[in-house]
């Protein structure tokens, strides 16, 4: 059983391991194993061996993962998706593994279970979850500054306007917070 700090009846550690975290928990990944996909880093975390178990036995159905094949290969099919890559786990187990398409639609290069993703900001979610499970297990305060576990962040600026000898700053009126990033809201940008 989890201890949670702060139990409700919604836990977003205990969602977040049924429906995202194939590990149960995070692990450490060395830089230089930094690569590859969903399966590929699941099987690293394994040791090299996915422990694969049947549907039912972690409380989904064979028919109703055997759907998602179909809307995969469909979508495939339609041209929607060049290719797509699916795994569904609960509790550390692997229920489903499947890919369709291809990952090179003009070379015809298959997709393979460890084909890389540009996921961009899809990774969002993901890092919100994770940083809410952290909480959860009361490691901060969602009004902390970013600066107390980033120290880089202690003397940003923020910009005022642009000069004819460059840009004008001026110092933060308030720190930047944990919830101001979960939030988008610390007014960050991806530069000018």
């Amino acid at each position: 059983m989890d201890d949670i700090l702060y139990p409700e009846p919604f836990s977003v550690k205990r969602w977040y391991n049924a429906a995202w975290m194939p590990f149960g928990s995070f692990r450490h990944i060395p830089p230089t194993e930094r690569t590859g996909s969903i399966a590929a880093n699941h099987l690293r975390s394994r040791g090299g061996t996915m422990n694969t178990v049947s549907p039912e036995s972690v409380g989904f159905s064979s028919a109703r993962l055997k759907r998602v094949d179909q809307v995969m290969q469909k979508y495939v099919e339609q041209g929607t998706l060049p290719g797509v890559l699916s795994l569904v786990a609960r509790r550390g187990q692997v229920a489903h593994l499947s890919k369709a398409g291809w990952m090179d639609v003009e070379a015809q290069k298959p997709i393979a279970f460890d084909t890389l993703f540009r996921i961009y900001s899809m990774t969002n979610p993901l890092t919100s979850v994770a940083v809410m499970m952290l909480f959860e297990e009361g490691h901060f305060f969602l009004g902390d500054p970013v600066a107390k576990y980033i120290p880089e962040f202690e003397d940003l600026k923020v910009f005022v306007r642009e000069t004819e000898t460059g840009v004008e700053l001026e110092d933060l009126k308030r720190p930047i917070t944990i919830h101001h990033l979960l939030t988008h809201t610390g007014g960050l940008s991806y530069g000018f």
